[in-house]
């Protein structure tokens, strides 16, 4: 019997961190034989002026990182089930999409902005943690750091918050470890 989840849901903005995200569940859903789902949430920007153009040019730079990401894992040998591109606000659309599909684990990458970046920007991996009833997969590190055990471990963290919700998890805390090797381990 396989314990681990039989959907993933990768979430992308297509950057450095994404691509280490990607990596990661890509090679846990080759492993696991496990469906991968794909999303990319974009943002309309309010405009007095070309507000349809604008809108059209965000779409199409969405799909843009959407696609470049796909490839990307078809390039690595990861397989993708369906590829999700959403608008609104990028937690709350993870969150929903993660329900409607009813995935076991969401997997992302993090900046590791620090504590200013963080309240100018906010943290997309911080609100799927502090609000998500799924498990959690937080990577961060460089491209080097994935597979884990490329770097040294104290260069690599990875995160794996479980639980109902961040709040209501038995300890009411993430998991927080460096990662010694490429195994997940849940205790």
């Amino acid at each position: 019997m396989n314990s681990f989840p039989n959907k993933i849901l990768l979430a992308t903005d297509g950057s450095e961190d994404a691509d280490l995200a990607a990596r990661a569940a890509s090679e846990l859903s080759n492993r696991t034989a496990s469906e991968l789902h794909v999303i990319h949430v974009w943002h309309d920007v309010p405009s007095p002026h070309f507000h349809s153009f604008v809108r059209a040019q965000l779409r199409q730079e969405a799909e843009e990182v959407l696609q470049k990401q796909l490839e990307r894992i078809e390039q690595s040998g990861g397989t993708v089930t369906k590829a999700h591109l959403r608008e609104g606000r990028t937690v709350d659309e993870i969150l929903d999409l993660s329900e409607e599909l009813d995935v076991g684990l969401l997997v992302v990458g993090s900046r590791g902005l620090g504590g200013v970046g963080r309240i100018l920007l906010g943290s997309i991996s911080g609100g799927l943690v502090h609000h998500s009833r799924r498990p959690v997969l937080v990577v961060r590190g460089g491209q080097d750091s994935w597979p884990t055990g490329t770097q040294s471990p104290s260069t690599v963290e990875t995160v794996l918050a479980t639980g109902a919700s961040y709040g209501n998890t038995p300890s009411g805390h993430p998991l927080t470890s460096p990662a010694p090797d490429s195994n997940i381990h849940t205790g």
